[in-house]
C-alpha cells in the first residue's frame, strides 16, 4: 500500500496542470451580431496557449481527496478572427490576456481496468481582468466589429476554460496512473500489481491500496492468502515522502515463487564446495560422524539441495526455511547414502534500493532431521549440527541474499524517483512491514 505526502504530489500535480495548459485545443467560437449592413458572421478559431504562469499554487490532502488552489496566475492566448456580412469579409489575430484563479478538489470514483478513476466534486475557474489586442483588419465596420468582438472573447473564453480544463486534467490523470507498473520482473517471474479497492486520504497524505500477486505463468499464482492491511495512519514511516505497507505474506510469496521454480535446486560437489565451509566432501572427513562411511574409504560425496517446504515467516520478520539435502557417492552412477531436512531460522532485514524492495538474511538457528537413510547404523544426525551450520553460512544464506538482492520494483508514478532507504517499521501483530523513503522529482 504506497503513500504519497502532499509535497510530493505537489510535485506531481504542478507539472500534470502545466501540460495540460500548454497542449490544450479548444473549439472554434462561431456566432452572429447584428450590423449596419445586416447580420454578421464570425468565427474565432485556433485558439492556442501563448504564454501562462500558475501564480501562487498550493495542493493540500482533505479526507475528500486532493485539493487544488492557483491564485494570481494569468494566461494568454492567440486567437484568429474573421467575420463577414454581405460583402464585406475580414480576418486577423488577436491577444487575449486575463488573470486566472482556480479551486479544483477531485476525488476517486470507482476502479476501471486496476486503476482509480477520478471525478471532480467541483472545479471553480475564475478569469477575470481580461483584456483583447486584435491586430488585422480596418475600416468603419471593423472598428464596429471590435467592439462586439471584445466582449463575446471575455464571455466566451471564462466558459470554455470552465468547460475544457476540467476533463483533459483528468485525462492527464489517468495517463499519469496508467503508467504506474502494473507489474514487474522478478527472476523471471511476474509479479503484477492492482487497484481492487478506492485511494483515500487522511492528515496530509494519499494512500493507495494495492493487490499483488507473483505468478509462474498465466495460469499459476502464489495460492497464500494476502494479509489485509489497514487503512490508518499506522501504515506510514515518519518523515517520510512515500511510504509502502507491505505484507508479510509477500516474502512467504517469494519463498513459494522459489520453490516451485527450483530456484534454488543445485548441487555441491568437492569441487564447487563453498571457500565458507571448512571442510571437504570426502568421506574420510565425515566418517568421525558418521562412522557407516568408512565402508565407503577415500570416496567423493555430493550434495543435492532444494527446498523442502514453502518458508513461513513469523514475528520479527523472521523466516522458516527448510531445505532438504540428499547426499550420495559422486561416481557415475551416483549411490545414495541419505536425505536430511536442514531447517534454518533466519532474519530477513528488508531495504530499499534503486527504487526495489531488497532483503538480506542472518543466520538465528538451525536444526537437522534424517528422514531417509541406506547407511547402516543410522546415524545420529546431532553429530552433524556443526557441519550444518557450515552449510547454512555458506552455501544456503548466500544464496537466499543473492535471490533476494535484485528485488521488486515499488511502483511509483512517472517522474518520481525513490531515494535508497533502510527506515523499517515491523507490525508483527498485524504482519505487515511499512518502509519509508524520500523521493526526488525529475522531468
Amino acid at each position: 500500500m504506497p503513500h504519497l505526502t502532499q509535497y510530493v504530489l505537489k510535485a506531481v500535480v504542478d507539472p500534470l496542470i502545466y501540460n495540460t495548459l500548454a497542449t490544450m485545443h479548444f473549439p472554434d467560437i462561431t456566432g452572429t451580431f447584428n450590423a449596419p449592413l445586416g447580420l454578421a458572421g464570425y468565427r474565432i478559431s485556433h485558439v492556442r496557449v501563448q504564454q501562462f504562469d500558475m501564480g501562487v499554487r498550493k495542493v493540500s490532502l482533505t479526507d475528500d481527496g486532493i485539493h487544488v488552489t492557483h491564485k494570481q496566475g494569468f494566461v494568454e492566448l492567440l486567437v484568429n478572427w474573421e467575420y463577414h456580412v454581405a460583402l464585406v469579409h475580414q480576418s486577423g489575430t488577436a491577444t487575449v490576456h486575463a488573470a486566472n484563479d482556480i479551486d479544483a478538489l477531485a476525488h476517486p470514483a470507482s476502479i476501471v481496468d486496476g486503476y482509480p478513476a477520478y471525478k471532480f466534486t467541483h472545479f471553480n475557474l475564475n478569469l477575470h481582468s481580461v483584456t483583447v489586442n486584435v491586430r488585422g483588419g480596418a475600416g468603419w465596420f471593423y472598428n464596429t466589429f471590435l467592439h462586439v468582438l471584445s466582449p463575446i472573447v471575455k464571455n466566451t473564453f471564462a466558459s470554455a476554460f470552465a468547460k475544457e480544463v476540467p476533463p483533459v486534467i483528468l485525462a492527464e490523470i489517468v495517463t499519469l496512473e496508467h503508467n504506474i507498473p502494473k507489474s514487474a520482473n522478478f527472476h523471471g517471474l511476474d509479479v503484477m500489481f492492482g487497484q481492487t479497492e478506492l485511494p483515500f486520504f487522511m492528515s496530509d497524505e494519499a494512500s493507495a491500496p494495492l493487490t499483488g500477486e507473483i505468478c509462474l505463468n498465466s495460469t499459476t499464482c502464489c495460492p497464500i492468502t494476502p494479509t489485509p492491511l489497514p487503512r490508518s495512519n499506522a501504515v506510514t514511516a515518519p518523515a517520510s515522502d512515500y511510504s509502502a505497507g507491505i505484507g508479510y505474506n509477500l516474502f512467504e510469496c517469494i519463498g513459494w515463487a522459489a520453490k516451485s521454480s527450483g530456484f534454488f535446486d543445485f548441487s555441491i560437489t568437492n569441487g564447487t564446495m563453498p571457500s565458507q565451509i571448512p571442510i571437504s566432501l570426502v568421506t574420510d572427513d565425515w566418517a568421525m560422524n558418521v562412522p557407516a562411511l568408512e565402508q565407503y574409504p577415500g570416496e567423493l560425496m555430493k550434495v543435492d539441495l532444494s527446498m523442502y517446504s514453502v518458508p513461513t515467516v513469523s514475528d520479527g520478520l523472521t523466516m522458516s526455511v527448510e531445505v532438504l539435502l540428499s547426499v550420495a557417492l559422486d561416481r557415475p552412477t551416483p549411490l545414495w547414502l541419505g536425505d536430511m531436512v536442514l531447517q534454518s531460522v533466519v532474519k530477513l532485514t528488508p531495504s530499499v534500493k534503486s527504487g526495489s524492495i531488497v532483503g538480506q538474511f542472518a543466520p538465528v538457528h538451525d536444526s537437522l532431521r534424517l528422514i531417509g537413510t541406506s547407511l547402516r547404523p543410522t546415524p545420529d544426525v546431532t553429530d552433524l549440527q556443526t557441519m550444518a551450520g557450515w552449510v547454512v553460512d555458506g552455501g544456503i544464506i548466500p544464496a537466499i541474499d543473492q535471490y533476494l538482492s535484485r528485488g521488486i520494483e515499488l511502483p511509483v508514478v512517472d517522474h518520481l524517483r525513490l531515494k535508497d532507504s533502510e527506515s523499517v517499521v515491523l507490525h508483527d501483530d498485524e504482519r505487515f512491514l511499512v518502509v519509508g523513503v524520500g523521493m526526488e522529482y525529475s522531468r
